[in-house]
């Protein structure tokens, strides 16, 4: 199976080999490198978290298996500092946690969300990040104007639905407003996935 592959997450197995958490058309799946911590490997230093290479994939009983490698690997998180690298990790998180299946438009939002630059407002683009996976997922905007939710929380939800990304380090959110519409989105998810 030839496909785009982002590395969400990896785990050393054994001496030479590794085992990925990573999002492709089949899903999330679990991919199995061998030999890749190995330096002559032509798969040494690829399969690294947060990096999206096109690969050809092939089954071997409930793991995945790169055969080839059709593209060059591209690091997602750059900047690399320590608020971009807790958004990845964020962001990787909740997609091995609620998307098992493959879309293509969450794929691609996936990417987007990885590959933003500086990230100065976490709280906000969390929010907006979960209102762009409802809007995938086909559910969510109008669900969001049916709760009963603070008027404040309300309002912001409804910003941040029209705001541009280049707009999200501008907003303000207290805790407990982010807390709120945090909760609200993710029950909203929860109830698309279901």
């Amino acid at each position: 199976m030839k496909t785009p592959l982002v590395v969400l997450k990896r785990l050393r197995a054994g001496d030479e080999d590794l085992i990925l958490k990573a999002y492709c058309k089949a899903g999330s799946v679990d991919v199995l490198v061998r030999g890749a911590l190995q330096p002559k490997s032509e798969f040494f230093g690829v399969f690294e978290p947060f990096t999206f290479v096109e690969v050809d994939l092939k089954q071997k009983s409930s793991l995945l298996i790169p055969v080839d490698l059709l593209s060059r690997a591209v690091f997602l998180c750059r900047p690399l500092t320590y608020l971009k690298l807790r958004w990845c990790s964020w962001v990787s998180y909740f997609f091995l946690k609620n998307i098992p299946f493959y879309e293509e438009d969450l794929f691609r939002l996936l990417v987007f969300y990885l590959s933003l630059g500086d990230i100065k407002n976490p709280r906000a683009l969390k929010l907006k990040f979960k209102l762009d996976v409802l809007k995938c997922l086909g559910s969510g905007i109008p669900k969001v104007k049916q709760r009963s939710i603070k008027v404040g929380s309300r309002r912001l939800l409804q910003r941040l639905i029209e705001a541009k990304i280049e707009e999200i380090h501008k907003f303000e959110i207290s805790q407990e407003i982010f807390k709120e519409c945090d909760n609200l989105l993710e029950e909203l998810i929860q109830q698309s996935l279901s």
